[in-house]
């Protein structure tokens, strides 16, 4: 479903259960036990990492680093975990590190819920 709005368009999806039922046929239920199979492995992998605090650091700046120079962005890994970011002038560096403050209030919000 699509709406118009001030913004243009935007998507509001249908409100569930969905009418009519979905009918789970022998393909889909292939589908979703194969779901079922990855995220089982990838729970198990979740849980060999060491450290998972470190991990979500390091991917939270690798992600917001590489979302950021899709958009032109030039900064650098090294710019980022640089321990006086703070200091630093260069704007584009600063965007990074907005996106990744961004991203851990967001983390630390969904642990508080």
């Amino acid at each position: 479903m699509v709406y118009h709005s001030f913004y243009g368009l935007t998507f509001k999806p249908s409100p569930l259960p969905p009418t009519p039922a979905i009918e789970i046929d022998h393909d889909m239920l292939q589908k979703l036990v194969e779901a079922n199979k990855k995220i089982a492995l990838l729970e198990g992998l979740s849980s060999r990492i060491p450290n998972t605090d470190l991990f979500v650091f390091m991917y939270v700046r690798k992600e917001a680093l590489m979302s950021s120079q899709i958009e032109g962005t030039q900064c650098t890994l090294d710019d980022i975990l640089n321990p006086l970011i703070d200091l630093n002038a260069n704007q584009d560096v600063s965007d990074v590190v907005n996106y990744i403050k961004a991203t851990e209030f967001a983390i630390n919000r969904l642990n508080h819920y």
